[in-house]
């Protein structure tokens, strides 16, 4: 009898074991990913055409963080007098229109500042921003885009 107890006893204990694992793997499917994702905000300038040709840098601030992104067909540079601001690029959705990539931060308000190529300022702004998940899920977040902000510039 002792053997048919530790017999149904292993049986049980295998049975809890192998229930054990396979609910483990069912937190998978639920697992958010480590990898982050970029959340975008669209600028969309406004005034004169030949301001508009002569923006270089775009700075945008959020409440605790600054994003810069060098015109979109330009090389990255640093005018005088810019903020310390990470660098990330941005896309011309039209002669007009930029998009901005800033990280995974999605800020109440921002600031949006475009300058030349020799730092002038040529107009900046303070903005709400209404922000819509554009991927991932509701659990693990997602990207976001926002905007249009409009930025209206002058010489």
């Amino acid at each position: 009898m002792k053997t048919q107890q530790r017999t149904h006893l292993s049986g049980t204990l295998m049975g809890l074991a192998v229930a054990a694992l396979l609910s483990g793997c069912a937190t998978f499917t639920n697992a958010c990913t480590d990898i982050g994702w970029t959340n975008r905000v669209d600028v969309q300038f406004t005034g004169p055409a030949a301001a508009i040709a002569i923006i270089e840098t775009m700075e945008v601030c959020g409440e605790e963080t600054c994003w810069k992104a060098p015109r979109p067909t330009a090389t990255p540079t640093s005018p005088p007098g810019a903020i310390e601001a990470y660098e990330f690029p941005a896309t011309a959705v039209t002669d007009t229109r930029w998009a901005l990539a800033i990280g995974m931060d999605t800020p109440e308000s921002i600031t949006i500042t475009a300058r030349t190529a020799d730092g002038t300022v040529l107009g900046t702004t303070e903005s709400d921003v209404d922000w819509t998940r554009v991927g991932g899920t509701a659990q693990c977040g997602g990207p976001h885009e926002g905007g249009p902000v409009e930025l209206d510039v002058a010489l």
